[in-house]
């Protein structure tokens, strides 16, 4: 599908494809494919602090989009891992992302909000509101899951 980029998703598409150019070429790539984690999480972070996975929540919410139309501006990331084989969970963590935006309690908020030093504006961990953030831990109490 050809998408009418605006100028600003334009740019966002060539910084996010030269950040993949430059940080993980295909040659590094096929050497994750291969180890037990699949994925760098070096990498990982510092694609999030691009804003990479939390497209799909309300910047109200510490997320957002460069265009404010999340889905073609996640599309143009989808489209690029894709054909630069890149490993890792691009499409689950956004999808968590948004969920715990939109139905996350304050429950999940205390046990999963990471520290500031981890959580830039526009990353993987979404949030300064009390009620909603991205899961980054396995020890949610579920007990108190709403």
């Amino acid at each position: 599908m050809q998408l009418d980029l605006t100028d600003d998703q334009a740019l966002f598409r060539d910084t996010s494809a030269a950040f993949i150019e430059a940080e993980l070429p295909v040659a590094e790539t096929r050497k994750l494919h291969e180890s037990p984690a699949g994925y760098d999480r070096d990498w990982l972070r510092r694609s999030a602090e691009l804003g990479w996975f939390a497209m799909l929540v309300p910047e109200a919410d510490g997320g957002g989009s460069v265009s404010g139309r999340p889905l073609i501006d996640a599309t143009i990331v989808a489209e690029l891992v894709g054909r630069h084989v890149q490993p890792g969970p691009f499409i689950p963590m956004n999808v968590v992302a948004a969920a715990i935006a939109a139905a996350g309690s304050a429950a999940i908020a205390a046990v999963t909000r990471p520290p500031p030093s981890i959580a830039p504006r526009h990353s993987a961990c979404p949030g300064p509101s009390p009620r909603k953030s991205l899961a980054t831990s396995s020890e949610m109490p579920t007990d108190s899951i709403r």
